[in-house]
C-alpha cells in the first residue's frame, strides 16, 4: 500500500493529578484504550476490560481498531474488542468508513472482508487506493497476475480477471466561448486480447477494443485515448471512435491539444481532428505562449503557420517568435532579417545583416553596424525609430541606457524612446531606491520609475492617512506628513515609520535613532511635545508603538527625554498625562476575549497587570508579579505571585486563593472539550477547574490531559471518546466533561 499505519504508542502525559468523587462506570460506545505502566495498551468498554494490555501501538477507526505487537498489526472490533484477524501481518490499511482491509505479509497482499472476516483466496503484489468519481471516492485496486477492484464496503466494482487496470484523466473544454476545463477519470481494463473503458460513475462498459493497449497519457491534458494496435498507435475519444488510426510509429501529446505524429516518411502534427502537418518533416514545433502558431521545418527552411489560418511562411532555420504573434527571421533568398505577422504581413522589412541582445532587448543591426531595438510587448511592432551604438540595462531590462557615439539616451520599454541621445547627460540606476537618474547637461537632475514615469524626488511616494492628512517619502528616504489643504509639511522628517493607527485614529512618526517616537492627531497636531512615546524594535507580532482604547480612553507608555524610566501615559484631550509612575521598561498587549490587558515591565523584571474595566477604563489588577498568561477563548487571566498562582475572570473577578504550584489549559484539539489543570501547592498533584473556575475535581492525580493529546490517533479518526485521561502511582482512567471518573484500573496490570 502506499501508506501503512504507523507505529504510534502513547504521548507522554504531561501534567500531572484519585479523586474523591466515586467512580461512575458506564459503557462506553467503542472501546478505548488504558495503558500501564510499562507503556502497553489495553482496552476497556468502560465497565470491564476487554483485552489484556499487551500492544505497542494502536490506530482507531470509527468501527475497528488496528493494534500492533512487536511490529506486527492485528485488527480489533470497535464495539467489543473481538480479534477479527490477529497480529500477523506486516502491514493493515483500512478506510475509514470501509467494511474491508487490506492485509499485507511479505511481498503479498490480500483484502479481508470486516463483516464475514473471509480473507481473499487470491494473493496480490500491490494494492493501491485510487480516487475515481464523487459516487466512488475511494477505489481499491489489487493487482498481480490477477486484478480486481473494490470500494470500501467491499463491493466488487470490478471482478477478478487477468490483466491489469489503468486509469485515464480526459480532459473536455464544456463551453467554446467561455472555455472551461473539465476532468472525468475513467477506468480501463487490459487484457491480452482487449482494452475496455468503464463509465466512472456507472461502471458500466463504454467500449471495447479488440486487440488494443492502452499508453499512458504521461501527464499530458487530452480528451482523447492513446492506444496501440497491431505495434502503431492512434487515439481514440471516450466512445471508443478512432480519431486518429492506428497506424503510427509514435504519437507525443503536446500543450494546446497538439499531438506531434511520427510515421514512416517524417514528423507531423494534429490537432482538434485536423492533420495540420502530415507526417513528412524533420521536425514540427509549437509555441508554449500561443496555441495560434506552429512550424515545420525540413530541407534548410523553418515553415510557420497559423493553427486557424491558411497561412504559412518560410524563413532559414533560426526563425523565432517575438511578441507572441510575430515572427523574427531570415529571408530565404538573402539572408536578412525582418518581422512577419502571423497571419498577415511583412511589418519590418528583410534588411538588417544581423541580430543581437537577448529576448528581452532584441537589437536589429543595420550595415552600418548601428544598432536598433525591436519594439518591446508593450509596444506596436515597427522598425526602429533611432539607432545607437551600444545600450546598457538600467537595474532591469524595463530601462535602457543607449549610446550614439558620445551621445546618451534613455529608452522603457513601456514609453520606448524618453530622452533622445545627448551629448554631456550621465544616467545611471540607484539601487537604494529603484530609480534612474539622470544629470542633464544644464545641471538639471531627473528621476525616472522602473515603468517609464517621470517621478518627483521629493513626491514620489505620496500615501493618504486621514481625510486630511498624508504622508510624502522622497528618494532619500524620508518620510514627512502633509496637509493636503495647504500641501505644507507638519512636523519634522522621520527616517523609520509614519503611520495611522486605526484603532486610536493617532498618527506615529519614528526614527531609526531613537526609541521614542511622535503622536499626531487625525488633522495634523502634534501631541507629544513634552512627553513622547515608547517605540519598540519591529516585530512580526504586532506595531512597534503601542496604543490601546479602552472605553474611549487611549493609553501608550512613554517618559520625557531626560527620563530613564517610562509610565503610562493617558490621551486627555490633547495633552499625554503619566498615571504611573515612571518605573517601567517596556509593554505588551493581550487579547482577553473582547478586551485587553497591558502587562508592563518594572525595572525589578516583575510585571504589573493594568486590566480593562468596561466603562470604568483602564485599572490595576495586580501588582509586582512573578510570571502571568491568559487563555484569550475563555477570557482567564492566570498570574503568579510568591504565594502561588491564581486566575480572574474576564470581568476581573479573583476566584481562587493562590495555593497552585502551576495552572494549565487542557482542551482537546477541536476545542469541544476545556478545562484548567491545577497543581497543588502542597502535594503537586493535579485537579481540575472547569471554564469558569470553579471546581471539578480534587486535586489528586499524577496527570490529566485531553485524551486526544495522549492517543493522538483519534485527532483524525474522529473516534468518540471520553474528553480526559488521568494517572495516578497506582491507576489509569478516564474523567467526562464536568471531571466525573467513568472509568479506573491499576496501572500495573494486576
Amino acid at each position: 500500500m502506499k501508506s501503512r499505519i504507523a507505529k504510534i504508542g502513547v504521548t507522554a502525559l504531561l501534567f500531572a493529578q484519585v479523586s474523591t468523587f466515586p467512580v461512575q462506570a458506564a459503557e462506553f460506545s467503542t472501546i478505548q484504550p488504558y495503558v500501564l505502566s510499562n507503556n502497553k495498551i489495553g482496552f476497556t468498554n468502560g465497565e470491564k476490560l476487554v483485552t489484556k494490555a499487551i500492544y505497542d501501538s494502536i490506530h482507531p477507526y470509527k468501527h475497528y481498531v488496528v493494534v500492533s505487537t512487536a511490529g506486527k498489526y492485528g485488527i480489533l472490533d470497535g464495539k467489543t474488542g473481538k480479534t477479527l484477524t490477529p497480529v500477523i501481518w506486516d502491514s493493515i490499511e483500512l478506510a475509514n468508513d470501509g467494511k474491508i482491509a487490506i492485509v499485507q505479509k511479505g511481498g503479498w497482499f490480500q483484502y479481508l472482508n470486516l463483516t464475514t472476516q473471509q480473507l481473499s483466496a487470491e494473493k496480490f503484489v500491490g494494492a493501491h487506493t485510487y480516487f475515481l468519481s464523487e459516487a466512488y471516492p475511494d477505489a481499491v485496486v489489487m493487482g498481480g497476475q490477477k486484478t480486481t477492484m473494490l470500494d470500501p464496503s467491499g463491493k466488487v466494482l470490478i471482478p477478478l480477471f487477468a490483466g491489469k487496470i489503468s486509469f485515464a484523466d480526459l480532459t473536455f473544454v464544456e463551453n467554446e466561448d467561455e472555455p472551461k476545463e473539465k476532468q472525468v477519470r475513467y477506468v480501463l481494463t487490459q487484457t491480452a486480447n482487449q482494452l475496455t473503458l468503464y463509465d466512472p460513475v456507472t461502471l458500466q462498459p463504454k467500449f471495447t477494443l479488440n486487440h488494443a493497449e492502452y499508453l499512458p497519457q504521461d501527464g499530458a491534458k487530452s480528451a482523447y485515448i492513446r492506444v496501440r494496435v497491431a505495434g502503431k498507435e492512434g487515439l481514440v475519444d471516450s466512445s471508443g471512435t478512432y480519431v486518429l488510426e492506428p497506424k503510427y510509429k509514435k504519437l507525443t501529446f503536446w500543450n494546446h491539444g497538439y499531438v506531434q505524429v511520427e510515421g514512416e516518411q517524417g514528423i507531423g502534427l494534429w490537432r482538434n481532428g485536423r492533420m495540420l502537418a502530415e507526417p513528412l518533416y524533420a521536425e514540427v514545433g509549437i509555441e508554449s505562449g500561443t496555441d495560434e502558431v506552429f512550424s515545420t521545418k525540413s530541407a534548410g527552411k523553418v515553415t510557420y503557420h497559423s493553427s486557424s489560418q491558411t497561412w504559412s511562411y518560410s524563413f532559414k532555420p533560426g526563425a523565432e517568435i517575438v511578441h507572441n504573434d510575430y515572427v523574427l527571421g531570415q529571408d530565404l533568398q538573402t539572408g536578412m532579417y525582418g518581422v512577419v505577422k502571423v497571419g498577415g504581413d511583412v511589418v519590418i522589412p528583410f534588411q538588417y545583416p544581423r541580430v543581437e541582445g537577448p529576448p528581452a532587448a532584441r537589437l536589429l543591426v543595420r550595415q552600418d553596424g548601428k544598432k536598433g531595438l525591436l519594439p518591446a510587448y508593450e509596444l506596436p511592432m515597427e522598425e526602429p525609430q533611432f539607432w545607437f551604438d551600444t545600450l546598457t540595462t538600467l537595474g532591469s531590462y524595463s530601462m535602457l541606457s543607449i549610446q550614439d557615439g558620445n551621445k546618451i539616451g534613455l529608452y522603457s520599454e513601456t514609453k520606448g524612446l524618453l530622452l533622445s541621445p545627448q551629448q554631456n547627460r550621465v544616467i545611471h540606476y540607484e539601487q537604494n531606491n529603484g530609480k534612474v537618474r539622470v544629470t542633464e547637461p544644464d545641471g538639471k537632475i531627473l528621476y525616472y520609475g522602473f515603468d517609464g514615469k517621470l517621478v518627483d524626488p521629493n513626491k514620489w511616494l505620496v500615501q493618504d492617512l486621514t481625510d486630511r492628512l498624508s504622508k510624502r517619502v522622497s528618494l532619500d528616504n524620508k518620510t514627512v506628513l502633509i496637509d493636503r489643504e495647504t500641501d505644507q509639511q507638519i512636523g519634522k522628517a522621520y527616517t523609520r515609520a509614519l503611520y495611522l493607527d486605526e484603532q486610536s485614529n493617532l498618527i506615529v512618526g519614528m526614527n531609526g535613532d531613537s526609541d521614542l517616537a511622535d503622536l499626531f492627531t487625525a488633522d495634523g497636531k502634534l501631541l507629544t511635545q513634552e512627553m513622547k512615546v515608547l517605540a519598540q524594535p519591529d516585530s512580526p507580532y504586532g506595531m512597534p508603538v503601542t496604543l490601546v482604547k479602552i472605553a474611549d480612553e487611549v493609553y501608550s507608555i512613554g517618559k520625557k527625554e531626560n527620563q530613564t524610566g517610562l509610565a503610562l501615559l493617558k490621551l486627555e484631550g490633547d495633552q499625554l498625562t503619566p498615571i504611573s509612575p515612571f518605573d517601567y521598561r517596556d509593554i505588551q498587549v493581550r487579547a482577553l476575549k473582547d478586551k485587553q490587558l497591558l502587562i508592563v515591565t518594572r525595572a525589578d523584571g516583575r510585571f504589573d497587570l493594568w486590566a480593562d474595566a468596561g466603562e470604568l477604563g483602564l485599572r490595576m489588577l495586580e501588582e509586582a508579579v512573578l510570571s502571568f498568561d491568559t487563555i484569550d477563548q475563555l477570557g482567564v487571566i492566570l498570574v503568579k505571585h510568591d504565594s502561588g498562582w491564581d486566575a480572574y475572570t474576564d470581568t476581573l473577578q479573583k476566584k481562587t486563593n493562590g495555593n497552585y504550584r502551576s495552572m494549565q489549559l487542557v482542551a482537546s484539539y477541536d476545542e469541544k472539550d476545556r478545562a484548567i489543570a491545577v497543581q497543588d501547592r502542597q502535594t503537586g498533584l493535579y485537579g481540575l477547574l472547569s471554564t469558569d473556575l470553579n471546581p471539578m475535581t480534587q486535586p489528586v492525580y499524577e496527570s490529566i490531559q485531553a485524551t486526544d493529546h495522549v492517543f493522538l490517533q483519534s485527532v483524525w479518526t474522529g473516534v468518540d471518546s471520553p474528553p480526559f485521561v488521568f494517572t495516578t502511582k497506582q491507576h489509569f482512567g478516564y474523567l467526562d466533561e464536568l471531571g466525573k471518573e467513568l472509568f479506573k484500573t491499576s496501572r500495573t496490570g494486576k
